[in-house]
């Protein structure tokens, strides 16, 4: 792309400009960047946030929310399991979009030759505007599959919070099943906005709910 023009330059000039083997990797390696890997806290609403109905929203700190990343949640008590749910009910997902075969008017780089055609046609041959079009972008649709069985029953429950985030709250069209002795969709349950509905309509649901 044009952005990694300069780093090929000074690529070019770090090994045939006679610089030293240390200071050829220098140019040659991109710049450092920060992570973006997400964190629990970003899942945390900003100060002051309110529900969908206008009650104020108390949430756990920043760094009580890090914390959590490195502990077993199957490990965990009453109090850091309920600061858990508390995350994942509150975690936005923007999803991801994927480019689609249709086409629509639009962009700068793809001619669209049948609408230049058609224009010259209708101007008896003469020429006009050169049309152009782009793909169309639809968000990318996600499958999860939750494990329900008995070796899994400690983390059932966050996932499906989690899974509840994604399918209720997301941008992307997303289809939920949990899997113990057979597959079940839940999708419909955990449409519902409010996760303690959501997961009280997933349990009675699900038929093999720590079994197999």
């Amino acid at each position: 792309s044009h952005d990694d023009v300069a780093r090929y330059d000074r690529a070019f000039e770090a090994y045939f400009g006679g610089e030293a083997p240390h200071e050829r990797l220098r140019a040659i390696a991109p710049p450092r960047t920060s992570s973006l890997r997400p964190s629990l806290a970003d899942a945390l609403p900003p100060d002051g946030a309110e529900d969908d109905a206008g009650v104020p929203v108390a949430v756990p700190d920043a760094s009580a929310a890090e914390q959590l990343r490195h502990r077993d949640f199957a490990a965990m008590g009453d109090a850091e399991r309920a600061m858990v749910d508390l995350l994942l009910d509150r975690l936005r997902l923007p999803g991801e979009l994927r480019r689609t075969r249709r086409h629509r008017p639009g962009g700068t780089r793809d001619l669209d030759r049948r609408r230049i055609l058609r224009s010259v046609l209708r101007q008896g041959g003469e020429p006009g505007r050169l049309h152009r079009r782009e793909r169309r972008h639809r968000p990318r649709r996600v499958v999860l599959v939750v494990d329900v069985s008995g070796s899994m029953s400690a983390y059932a429950t966050a996932l499906l919070r989690f899974a509840h985030a994604a399918s209720a709250r997301g941008v992307t069209p997303t289809e939920v099943f949990t899997l113990g002795t057979r597959l079940t969709r839940v999708t419909t349950e955990l449409a519902h906005r409010d996760p303690d509905t959501a997961m009280a309509a997933v349990s009675r649901a699900v038929p093999d709910w720590s079994g197999g």
